[in-house]
């Protein structure tokens, strides 16, 4: 007698752990099943079937799993700002060159967030971010310029010049820098223009240089060095000039960092200028920074044999005398990364401007590299809309998961002893939990 009661003992105590765990080979009917399966066995069964519910846990997993991993791999300044960058709308098609240019490249010039080609056959093509307010946008380009051979990207403008010496700029010209000084029209032998931040500049064959637009910032002099320059380079804040025997001089009048230029580097072949920095490359091919050294930027000086050199935001790009190309500097977005497509290529010509780099190669295509676009904009003071989210997200799904699993714990807890003990430790439980649901949950939140 005792076996047989010690074998349906055990088949109870075998059906129990089914009930509880889901083992069970019988199906039951829906009164059967409210009655014997376990009260989370239930939960689960009703939250699974809940598509809505599976599709939300599904996002709130990947969200989780995104503010976790993002912050880890991409490390963010807090203190970052980018006046260049500021309320850049959403999209990848900074460095997307329309089709009909790829293969006619004849020159590249680089915006703060767009770009400007010219064809071998005169022709002009904008891309990128080209709106810069509600109502300019750069890639409105006049209609009646002709044959062009020259282009020049500043900050909000573009500058060009046709076959006959004739100057056009559009954009954005509250500061001027599109309007053409009328003493420039009787020019005839200009030799290259040039666009910078709010200004305009060219320089003439016989080293005369013309600038307009907003000298208050730059504030631009030329001194003696008028009838001298071969070339120039414009910042944000200040000029660069070449004179035609190699001497690296300052055409601005404020006092910066990189307008004290290093005594004894020799004769020079080429400059350029960062937002905090200038360059020289020296006839014997090496190259000299000086300024605010920040981001790597000394790193150029270790190298040979460069035979020219153009300046970014925060980063140079050289052309070395075997024809490779080399970055260096800020590489937030990969725009001191050259890539190993371009060091297999035969290159014509490498344009370096603010985050962007172009090189094209002797059938006239394009390799680029540096940054693309947000996937999610900037904000106003030209941060990354989509980094800050997901920084700022990592803290704020912690701070939930955690107050999630408290509140769990606590009702957990309370529900138990109320149902367990039940009459009155019941009632004062319950009431206790009406009356903290009564109380407002924003001003608790702010707190």
């Amino acid at each position: 007698m005792s076996k047989e009661n010690n074998k349906k003992s055990k088949r109870s105590h075998v059906s129990l752990l089914g009930l509880l765990f889901g083992n069970r080979n019988k199906q039951l009917s829906f009164l059967e099943e409210e009655q014997l399966q376990s009260p989370m066995r239930t939960v689960i069964k009703n939250f699974v079937a809940n598509k809505v519910a599976m599709a939300s846990l599904f996002i709130f997993i990947i969200i989780f799993l995104g503010v976790l991993i993002y912050p880890a791999i991409n490390k963010i300044d807090l203190s970052y700002q980018e006046q260049t960058q500021q309320n850049v709308s959403p999209g990848f098609n900074m460095l997307k060159i329309p089709k009909k240019l790829q293969g006619n490249i004849k020159e590249v010039s680089i915006g703060s967030t767009f770009s400007v080609g010219l064809s071998n056959d005169g022709k002009v093509f904008v891309w990128g971010k080209s709106k810069i307010t509600s109502v300019i946008d750069v890639k409105n380009i006049p209609d009646n310029m002709g044959n062009v051979v020259q282009i020049a990207a500043g900050a909000d403008h573009v500058l060009a010049m046709n076959d006959k010496g004739e100057l056009f700029a559009w954009g954005n010209s509250r500061n001027k820098q599109c309007a053409i000084p009328d003493n420039l029209k009787q020019v005839t032998n200009i030799k290259r223009i040039y666009s910078g931040y709010q200004c305009s500049a060219v320089v003439t064959e016989d080293g005369m240089v013309y600038f307009w637009g907003n000298t208050g910032i730059m504030d631009f002099k030329i001194g003696d060095y008028q009838g001298q320059i071969d070339k120039i380079a414009i910042n944000s804040q200040g000029v660069l000039g070449l004179t035609k025997d190699g001497q690296v001089v300052s055409l601005t009048a404020n006092e910066l960092a990189f307008s004290r230029i290093p005594e004894g580097m020799g004769k020079a072949v080429d400059i350029a200028l960062t937002a905090q920095t200038g360059a020289a490359v020296t006839e014997d091919g090496n190259v000299y920074v000086w300024g605010n050294k920040t981001k790597n930027i000394h790193k150029g000086e270790t190298l040979e044999d460069v035979v020219a050199i153009q300046g970014g935001r925060f980063h140079y790009t050289a052309i070395l005398a075997n024809g490779d190309v080399v970055s260096w500097g800020q590489d937030d977005f990969g725009q001191a990364t050259v890539p190993s497509k371009v060091n297999n290529s035969e290159i014509s010509a490498v344009y370096t401007g603010y985050y962007q780099n172009y090189a094209v190669t002797d059938n006239g295509k394009a390799i680029t590299w540096g940054l693309k676009g947000y996937i999610l904009g900037t904000d106003n003071y030209g941060r990354d809309v989509l980094s800050r989210i997901m920084h700022g997200g990592r803290m704020t799904m912690s701070i939930g998961a955690i107050a999630i699993i408290i509140s769990i714990t606590i009702g957990i807890i309370v529900g138990g002893v109320s149902g367990y003990f039940g009459g009155k430790i019941d009632m004062i439980l319950m009431r206790v939990a009406e009356i903290v649901y009564a109380l407002p949950f924003l001003p608790f939140a702010m707190t």
